[in-house]
């Protein structure tokens, strides 16, 4: 490793610290009080978020933008943790990361705007109809709600950020998540012999798998545009 790469990753991960600090701030502030475990838990996501995405991704236009995202994501997450909540603030500021990044590369490179901007507008649209009808239907069939509004912007953005083809990872990824977090919580409240599954927050879920997806999700959509469409 050369040893600008590793100043890159202990700068990256120095930042990720100070925005995991902001984002356990503005947490605390959208719920009106401190999210119990956010003093370590943010700092400590922030930091390893960002390293992450320097390391795998390299330092670049893209990567600082998805480190900022970072920061919308961190929030929200610690605020559906907390009160089962994921503030419109929250998914305004990340859409809005989005649209600054597709301002800078439309100001560095104008010809890659239209297809990026047809993608992400391909992948919020072609995200959040399917989901909400399914949503629908499935709040028909059980007789309550299924997924909050909150969980079902919040995968708008997501498909804003990503497109369809890695929304088609990111949304298993996200789901398993989900139902891990189901379970860990009905042992923790019911114990181990209970079968139906406790109401989870899925923002966290969301926000890991579209991490997840900025580090694998390109070599995902070139496996899926070779082997499959």
């Amino acid at each position: 490793m050369a040893l600008g790469e590793a100043y890159a990753y202990v700068l990256a991960a120095v930042l990720g610290l100070g925005a995991g600090w902001l984002a356990r701030l503005w947490a605390a502030r959208l719920v009106g009080s401190e999210v119990r475990a956010a003093r370590v838990l943010g700092p400590a996501c922030g930091a390893l978020a960002w390293a992450l995405i320097v390391c795998v991704r390299g330092p670049g236009l893209e990567s600082c933008f998805q480190c900022l995202v970072c920061i919308p994501l961190l929030a929200c997450s610690l605020t559906d943790l907390a009160a089962y909540v994921i503030p419109n603030a929250c998914v305004a500021c990340a859409a809005s990361v989005r649209a600054a990044y597709l301002l800078a590369v439309g100001l560095c490179d104008s010809a890659q705007l239209p297809a990026l901007l047809a993608r992400s507008l391909a992948g919020a649209a072609g995200t959040l109809v399917p989901m909400l009808a399914l949503t629908l239907v499935m709040d028909r069939v059980l007789g309550t709600d299924s997924m909050g509004g909150g969980d079902l912007k919040l995968l708008a953005v997501c498909g804003l950020w990503v497109g369809l083809r890695q929304m088609l990872f990111l949304l298993p990824v996200a789901c398993v998540g989900g139902i891990l977090s189901s379970v860990m919580l009905t042992r923790a409240q019911d114990g181990p012999s209970s079968v139906a599954l406790s109401p989870f927050p899925f923002g966290p879920s969301i926000a890991l798998a579209l991490l997840v997806t900025f580090l694998v999700g390109p070599h995902v959509e070139a496996w899926l545009a070779a082997w499959v469409f």
